[in-house]
């Protein structure tokens, strides 16, 4: 027998014919023989569930392990202060169950908001008795500053392609080599002297070569070096540190070798110079 539309405008005086026998009878083996058995019956197609019809399941400890839940999706609502560790507790558990073995389960937060920045899912794993941490799902509404999403990556750069802005406290400068700024103590390894507490600027291009440039806090002196150590990957050393000289440490006493004086070709000897040129200084230390 096939299914037939039921009769549903029904009254009170109306009899039953042959063909409303019929198709009750029908219909009734109809059910019969197409009936979903509970157990062992495999349904085919999308299932519609009609009206407020969901599947959930009373709530259960943060702990339990697969045998607390059925087979498939399920869910269920709790309350803050319900030992569960997300939130508080207060949030949707929806499990996915494969078998006794594997489960996998998103804890949904509540929140008294509607921003969805708040609506930050976790989601955890389950195998063989043993339940993983949570792990915070991450999504363009909750990322951000002070999210505490640590990327491998931003915008497609490693950190290490980024300069830092660090303390280093009294640290061997040789062991400083990415590119960054750096706040410098006393007694550092490999420091010029007169640079503590100073500043550091490491210029490192992501290659074998290096540069750094440090000045103290208390100083005008500024000092730079170079090389290529094998700090960065490089054969050779790094060079002495060379002080730069300005119109602020420069003059007498400031150890400035020039080759001129205001211009001027200057000899320091005990004899005359052999081939002068005009406006030429010569210093006589003869005592003559």
């Amino acid at each position: 027998m096939t299914w037939q539309t039921p009769k549903t405008d029904w009254t009170v005086t109306d009899g039953v014919t042959n063909v409303d026998f019929n198709r009750i009878e029908g219909n009734i083996q109809d059910l019969k023989d197409n009936k979903l058995n509970k157990t062992g019956d495999v349904m085919t197609g999308n299932l519609v569930l009609h009206g407020s019809v969901y599947p959930i399941i009373s709530s259960k400890s943060e702990t339990d392990g697969g045998s607390a839940y059925p087979n498939g999706v399920s869910m269920f609502a709790i309350g803050s202060g319900s030992g569960w560790t997300p939130n508080n507790g207060y949030g949707l558990v929806i499990t996915y169950k494969t078998d006794i073995t594997r489960l996998t389960q998103i804890f949904y937060p509540h929140d008294n908001s509607n921003s969805v920045s708040c609506a930050g899912a976790y989601i955890r794993h389950y195998y063989m008795k043993n339940w993983s941490p949570w792990v915070k799902v991450w999504h363009s509404g909750n990322d951000g500053a002070g999210s505490g999403l640590d990327a491998d990556t931003i915008h497609g750069l490693d950190s290490s392609q980024f300069a830092l802005s660090q303390y280093k406290g009294s640290t061997d400068l040789n062991s400083i080599t990415q590119s960054g700024f750096y706040r410098i103590d006393s007694n550092c390894a490999n420091a010029p002297s007169g640079v503590d507490w100073g500043q550091l600027l490491v210029m490192h291009g992501n290659s074998d070569t290096i540069v750094q440039i440090v000045a103290g806090y208390n100083s005008t002196n500024i000092y730079w070096r170079s090389g290529n150590p094998s700090d960065v990957g490089g054969a050779g050393t790094w060079h002495g540190w060379q002080k730069i000289w300005h119109e602020g440490n420069d003059g007498a006493g400031s150890g400035l070798d020039a080759d001129k004086v205001d211009g001027h070709n200057l000899t320091v000897s005990t004899t005359a110079p052999s081939n002068p040129s005009t406006n030429d200084i010569w210093i006589d230390i003869s005592g003559d």
